[in-house]
């Protein structure tokens, strides 16, 4: 990582005050908090004209975000239930290729055509069904709106199994990076869709086209309306801060933009909205340090200039509302007023019309599906990236060559690996006959390793390093390699042990490991696993300056085991690597197991990259695989195996290298 400060060992200890001091933490902060003030310089000095194009561009191809106006919809509508000044239909249509969307469409009473506005979700449960969105989508259609309320991407009735509430983030959402998309793309391609159908009612003017949401679905709207211009007026609600404050703070994986803070900061989408009519609410009494009225003020203050340099002053608002992390009426009342204003003409100082109180169904009754009738192309994140990635498996194995150094060159960029330059070397305490030492990089990161000399250096050293801590590594491998007169060394990888960060393991709660801090470094166009590689790159070349003589091997455990083959290519040690309880393939392999590993294990891309075969082509020296396994922590059987070996020497052929690699 660079531009890091001096850090200490410790994950976190009490500092003269009592305070917990977070080493990790304090450098990712620091790092969003330069990148963030770059960007803010940025925007005060560009003609925004000549940069929303290429803003956009660049968000794109960063989130995986696909538009398909020539798509057919397919719409169909399962039930339809009457309420008072409006009516309810339980819908699906296409929003992807041989991908259908669940949804509830709100339409109010009279012919029309009326405005259209589209309500994204965030993480209630229930999802478009919840109480509180059903809640909203009544009172936007009883002022005169039709409303479209997806499921958005794996919730609702799109989650792994019909009917069983899960958390669409995590390690299942991050499984979308593997195969090159990302889940807040997945979910605003969708929501143009959603767009798309508005467009093509004839009860909707596609001229005055909304979008509104709370939380997560604040944030789809924000970066719905940033990238479809027939969103003539938005209002995204507790939802909007800056990016600096995503780092090291609890968010969703819906909510990243990978390598997001290397190009822009939040007020750069919220100006791509402008000329059109931007209003923003945040809760007085918000509780996530991600959405407080400051955070939401500081990107409002540099996105308001934007809009007054196109002569849009007016097109701009923000509020702060008394509440709760929620929508409440108020909240309700300031939308339905913005909406009315730039979508019905309507006077800026209008009250909304009061309106009858919401009638509230169950979720089974708005269902688009009754229990076990839910269509198979109403896609789940699971068989989404188990088709997918399978594609791009095959693709890989149609390629007739590739050029190493390219292909090493690219895989530098997808991990954001770079080379970690020795500034000082920190001997500790020696015991048991171990000697601790801190390698301390010219970035200031410091990295613990522990090392027990060998009997006889002839006889070579194992580096041994597991995903989750040296403290996991088996006694048993560590009896082994004693008993052959090797010599040790052992370290905690970034994250991990002594190198931890207590923040993030408070924010992770219930999460996968790993949520906040991987989360973090790709907000900041890094990667652990990259982070991972290069700390493993740096140990073995110490190690090697204090025993040139001696043969190094490497064994990896678990998670460390990737890092172990993302290392591979990049150095000429060690002689020999081998990987236990690894995954030999990032094919997605089943949702049941998808937290078996933690969340360091995701690199955007990967897969269409090349995958672990390719990692293995490129290694400079043998690989063994002991106990392979799939992306789900499960063993592989006979059949499996002889398949993944057959795309690793494939691989080989492409790459038109011969390396050993053994399954064991």
């Amino acid at each position: 990582m660079k531009n890091f400060p001096s850090a200490d060992l410790l994950a976190g200890h009490r500092n003269h005050r009592g305070i917990i001091d977070d080493p990790l933490a304090r450098q990712l902060r620091t790092q969003a908090a330069e990148a963030a003030d770059r960007h803010w310089h940025t925007l005060q000095a560009v003609a925004w004209e000549e940069t929303a194009a290429q803003l956009r561009e660049h968000i794109v191809a960063q989130t995986g975000v696909a538009f398909y106006p020539q798509l057919p919809l397919l719409l169909k509508e399962t039930k339809r239930i009457p309420l008072q000044g409006l009516t309810v239909a339980a819908i699906r249509y296409q929003t992807l290729p041989d991908v259908f969307a669940t949804a509830s469409l709100y339409i109010p009473s009279g012919e029309g055509p009326h405005p259209g506005i589209v309500l994204t979700h965030g993480h209630w449960e229930g999802a478009r069904n919840s109480v509180l969105f059903q809640e909203v989508a009544q009172y936007i259609a009883r002022h005169g709106y039709v409303c479209l309320v997806p499921d958005a991407w794996g919730a609702g009735e799109r989650s792994t199994v019909a009917g069983v509430e899960e958390y669409h983030g995590s390690n299942l959402g991050a499984s979308l990076l593997n195969i090159g998309k990302t889940l807040l793309g997945m979910q605003v391609t969708e929501n143009i869709r959603a767009v798309d159908l508005l467009c093509t009612l004839p009860y909707v003017d596609h001229d005055r086209i909304g979008a509104t949401g709370a939380s997560g679905g604040g944030n789809q709207a924000m970066w719905l309306a940033a990238l479809d211009t027939r969103v003539r007026a938005v209002v995204p609600v507790v939802s909007v801060g800056t990016f600096q404050s995503y780092i090291m703070n609890s968010n969703c994986v819906c909510e990243l933009l990978p390598g997001g803070l290397t190009f822009t900061e939040e007020a750069g989408v919220l100006g791509l909205i402008a000329p059109r009519a931007l209003r923003v609410i945040n809760a007085g009494e918000e509780a996530n340090p991600s959405f407080m009225p400051a955070e939401m003020q500081r990107s409002y203050r540099y996105a308001q200039p934007i809009f007054e340099q196109l002569d849009v002053g007016n097109h701009i608002d923000h509020q702060v509302i008394a509440g709760t992390h929620g929508y409440n009426v108020a909240m309700q009342a300031s939308m339905i007023a913005w909406f009315n204003r730039h979508l019905k003409q309507r006077p800026a100082n209008e009250p909304p019309l009061p309106v009858s109180a919401a009638e509230i169904r169950s979720a089974g009754e708005l269902a688009t599906y009754g229990p076990g009738a839910r269509e198979a192309a109403v896609q789940t994140t699971a068989t989404f990236c188990t088709g997918e990635g399978h594609r791009i498996r095959e693709a890989l194995m149609q390629v007739s060559s590739i050029e190493p150094e390219k292909k090493k060159h690219r895989l530098r960029q997808l991990l954001g690996l770079q080379e970690a330059q020795l500034r000082q070397v920190n001997p500790q305490l020696v015991t048991d006959g171990r000697q601790a030492v801190q390698l301390i990089t010219a970035s200031g990161n410091v990295l613990p390793i522990w090392l027990k000399q060998p009997a006889n250096p002839a006889a070579g050293i194992a580096v041994l390093v597991h995903g989750q801590g040296r403290d996991r590594l088996p006694a048993s491998a560590v009896s082994d390699i004693t008993a052959e007169g090797k010599g040790i060394l052992t370290l905690d990888l970034w994250g991990t042990g002594s190198h931890g960060s207590v923040t993030a393991t408070q924010i992770d709660g219930k999460l996968s490991p790993h949520h906040t801090l991987s989360r973090s470094m790709l907000w900041l166009g890094q990667t652990m696993m990259g982070q991972w590689a290069g700390e493993l790159c740096l140990a073995m070349q110490w190690v090697q300056s204090q025993y040139p003589e001696a043969a190094i091997q490497l064994t990896g455990f678990r998670e460390a085991g990737l890092a172990a083959l993302y290392a591979a290519p990049f150095t000429p040690l060690p002689s020999k690597i081998t990987v236990v309880d690894t995954p030999v393939s990032y094919l997605f392999d089943t949702a049941e197991g998808v937290d078996h590993y933690n969340m360091s294990v995701h690199v955007p891309g990967i897969l269409p990259w090349g995958d672990i075969g390719m990692l293995a082509a490129l290694a400079n020296g043998p690989i063994t695989f002991r106990n392979p396994c799939t992306l789900s922590g499960r063993p592989l059987d006979a059949t499996a195996l002889r398949a993944h070996w057959g795309f690793f020497k494939t691989m080989q052929r492409i790459a038109d290298r011969q390396v050993d690699v053994r399954f064991e």
